[in-house]
């Protein structure tokens, strides 16, 4: 059974959805609902649409010694984006035995999550996206503790100032693929965030942060293809990163590096046409030397995003 109802003004979800036990697709997107008067244990939900309202809290009730909100055997996405929560809710469980495909609990107003320091429970998810709460301060650790499974984590514009170490050792942190930290206030990397834990590390975005020194971490995973740290600025809002990561060329993995709007001075380093996609563009001081891969741009094996304002070397054609 599938049930739409967007846009009709609703302050309440109502506790009868629970009789619907082959409810299968419900989207309430896009009202005015405070309240969810209660949990639906006994609806299999496929795909459960909250967004856009006003919703505070998540209720539960317990089965088989697990909190849950409804059942989880077959859902496939769960997006409650655009609310007022304020605790991610422990209402999931990573020993399922099925993935979810996504959960979004973007835009909300997420500091914490539920019972992190007491036995949260954990996910098991493809995609999880926190993207936009602007008070978590602190990347979740409790995911790791957890034996959560989650590929693709988007933390964006979280306001993250810290990621404790711990947060990538555990059993399944190596399922991690592909990680946003982008738009946040972080100044350093844990530890623990090397091949060992993470071996099939794919994508990582460290943009909008505020590293002064180059954040190597990431890069001891081989299988890393694309990692972004763009436009570092510190707390004056000034251009805080003038490292360039030297030795990258050996890197076995990396196809697409982007360090645009930084304060890279002079590259004495190997450029490696293996990484062919570079973006260098917004560094106003930077003198870069062209030579190992002039040829390549010129036939086009290479991509190089760059201003012509700057001070490129031994490549006249680029700035013709």
């Amino acid at each position: 059974q599938i049930l739409y109802m967007n846009e009709c003004s609703l302050t309440t979800l109502p506790s009868q959805i629970n009789n619907m036990k082959k409810l299968g697709l419900l989207s309430v997107a896009s009202n005015k609902i405070k309240t969810i008067e209660s949990a639906y244990p006994d609806v299999a939900f496929v795909q459960l649409y909250l967004d856009n309202n006003e919703i505070e809290t998540i209720p539960t009730t317990e089965r088989n010694g697990k909190k849950i909100f409804f059942r989880i055997e077959d859902v496939e996405t769960f997006s409650c984006s655009y609310n007022k929560i304020r605790k991610f809710p422990d209402i999931f469980d990573a020993e399922a035995m099925f993935g979810m495909s996504s959960v979004d609990f973007s835009h909300n107003q997420i500091t914490e999550f539920e019972n992190e320091d007491s036995g949260y429970q954990g996910i098991y998810v493809a995609t999880l996206s926190l993207a936009n709460n602007p008070d978590l301060k602190k990347y979740p650790k409790c995911l790791a503790k957890s034996d959560s499974k989650v590929d693709y984590l988007n933390v964006r514009g979280c306001g993250i100032e810290e990621i404790p170490e711990g947060s990538f050792t555990g059993e399944n942190v190596k399922y991690l693929v592909s990680l946003d930290l982008s738009y946040n206030k972080l100044t350093k990397l844990p530890r623990d965030m090397h091949a060992a834990n993470l071996p099939y590390l794919y994508g990582v975005d460290l943009s909008f942060n505020s590293f002064s020194s180059f954040p190597y971490q990431p890069l001891d995973s081989s299988g890393l293809t694309v990692f972004a740290v763009r436009s570092q600025r510190n707390e004056k809002g000034e251009r805080c990163l003038r490292e360039w990561p030297t030795g990258i060329g050996n890197h076995k993995g990396l196809r697409g590096l982007y360090l645009g709007s930084n304060d890279l001075r002079k590259i004495d380093d190997t450029i490696s046409t293996m990484i062919y996609l570079l973006d260098i563009s917004d560094n106003p001081n930077i003198i870069f030397d062209a030579t190992d891969i002039c040829y390549a741009w010129q036939v086009g094996a290479y991509i190089l995003i760059y201003d012509k304002s700057q001070n490129i070397l031994n490549c006249d054609v680029m700035l013709e």
